[in-house]
């Protein structure tokens, strides 16, 4: 989900700005809209909304002086204007579009598409930087949940599962999804403890109870779980 302010001195032009939104992109949540931008100032602080749509000409301040003047780097903003003139000063504001009214729906999906594309590289990155914080840490593993973060106990992580872009950690109490590939995640944890058996398998050394060769080859860990052992992978074991 997306969230997104909405900045307009004409009613009219708010509502279908809204109904546009609602009907192309249903993740973007409008937070609110406002016809007065001193008006929206300390709800956009407070919010801090994923995207501003602002129109420049407005009576009681230009859009463009209302972004210069407030903090506004944790949003993508997309200037609505009736004028050409104010393209330049729209860019040099850093903002990620600018469109001209009425609104061309083409080009009105393609700069929203533009802004979210940014807004998921911007949290990629702050995921990443995140995620490493605690890297250095020999018994802590963090990671990101819909709340916030969780902070897992290494000897406690038995042993994690690839599934596509995401990975499945399964610790002594609890089993958590991450969207990052188990590559990434094994570049996390130490390497003298987690085995790579298979593609798909990275496994905490201390909770293999058992290998056998039978099916192929595969391990037991202590809680029972069964996991296959690659070929490439079973000299590992000195098989």
């Amino acid at each position: 989900m997306f969230t997104a302010v909405l900045i307009d001195d004409e009613i009219n032009a708010l509502k279908m700005l809204e109904l546009e939104l609602k009907d192309a992109f249903p993740l973007v949540k409008v937070l609110a809209t406002f016809q007065n931008p001193l008006e929206a100032s300390s709800f956009i602080q407070l919010h801090k909304p994923n995207i501003l749509f602002i129109d420049i000409e407005m009576p009681h301040m230009n859009g463009i002086d209302f972004v210069r003047q407030l903090d506004v780097s944790f949003a993508k903003v997309i200037f609505l204007t009736a004028y050409k003139q104010y393209a330049i000063d729209a860019v040099r504001s850093n903002a990620i579009d600018y469109l001209l009214k009425p609104l061309d729906t083409n080009e009105f999906k393609i700069a929203v598409n533009r802004a979210i594309e940014k807004i998921k590289d911007d949290q990629e990155r702050n995921f990443e930087k995140a995620f490493f914080d605690l890297k250095g840490n020999a018994n802590q593993l963090k990671i990101p949940t819909t709340n916030g973060f969780a902070f897992l106990k290494i000897n406690e992580i038995i042993y994690c599962k690839s599934d596509s872009n995401y990975t499945h950690i399964f610790t002594t109490s609890k089993t958590y999804i991450v969207s990052k590939t188990l590559k990434f995640i094994q570049s996390a944890l130490p390497k003298d403890s987690f085995l790579r058996i298979h593609n798909s398998y990275l496994v905490n050394a201390d909770y293999i109870s058992e290998y056998s060769r039978k099916d192929g080859g595969y391990v037991v860990l202590t809680d029972g779980t069964s996991l296959r052992v690659s070929n490439s992978r079973k000299d590992i074991f000195n098989v």
